[in-house]
């Protein structure tokens, strides 16, 4: 387990003078990107914004983000979800799809689904990785949600980075 904050106060992010609040921190550890995910959405007390080619429903990855959402929206923190509707059709025989869709504090809205009646959809994609909390943190860059992309002995490993801006 890696905490967001030793790993922000490892890269040494002390304010310059004369310069503004704002940081942003390069995240190339497979691992920690999972980590700093879940940890991110646990620091939320506002609003949650995701925007996701794909969260993997049926890995451990996926699960423990979606929890988290739970969690959050437990809270009383709104959260809204955007994911590629054809990428993310499984979604509809996930366990995670009911307590989701019916909990007060969550929108989950799907990209483009794919749909016979509008084939000019299918080339469509929503391919942003975007997880905004409470607009002060933003993580983006290439890592989608699931296990392939934060393990590296996974025999399906993607190898992408990530950025973290903060506004603090």
């Amino acid at each position: 387990r890696t905490d967001l904050s030793d790993y922000l106060n490892q890269r040494k992010l002390e304010t310059p003078q004369g310069r503004g609040p704002d940081r942003v921190v390069l995240v190339e550890e497979p691992s920690f990107s999972g980590q700093a995910r879940l940890e991110l959405v646990q620091q939320a007390t506002k609003t949650i914004e995701v925007a996701y080619y794909s969260i993997q429903h049926d890995d451990q990855a996926g699960a423990a983000f979606y929890n988290a959402l739970l969690q959050a929206a437990d809270r009383n923190v709104k959260v809204r979800v955007l994911i590629d509707g054809m990428v993310n059709m499984g979604f509809k025989k996930s366990p995670y799809r009911n307590a989701l869709t019916s909990h007060p504090n969550i929108q989950i809205k799907f990209y483009e689904p794919l749909s016979p009646l509008k084939p000019w959809r299918f080339q469509n994609r929503l391919h942003d990785k975007i997880l905004l909390i409470d607009g002060q943190m933003l993580l983006t860059g290439g890592r989608n949600v699931g296990e392939r992309y934060y393990l590296q002995d996974d025999p399906m490993a993607v190898y992408d980075r990530d950025i973290l801006l903060m506004h603090v």
